[in-house]
């Protein structure tokens, strides 16, 4: 019963990093796309396109549609 329960734990404990990985991984995701569309409003699209590529990359999100 000791190891049910601790294996329990260990997947709970387990499955809530995950979940706040992927929360934090989102909200960097979203930080880049919020820079990109300032960096537009300032600056040359190819720029701003290059440094959008590189925050995703660099925070493991998506590949940009373009």
């Amino acid at each position: 019963m000791k190891k049910r329960s601790l294996a329990a734990l260990a997947a709970f404990v387990f499955g809530c990093a995950v979940i706040t990985t992927a929360t934090a991984a989102g909200d960097a995701c979203q930080t880049c796309w919020t820079r990109y569309n300032k960096c537009v409003a300032v600056m040359d699209v190819q720029t701003c396109e290059y440094q959008v590529e590189m925050c995703l990359k660099n925070n493991g999100c998506p590949n940009p549609p373009w």
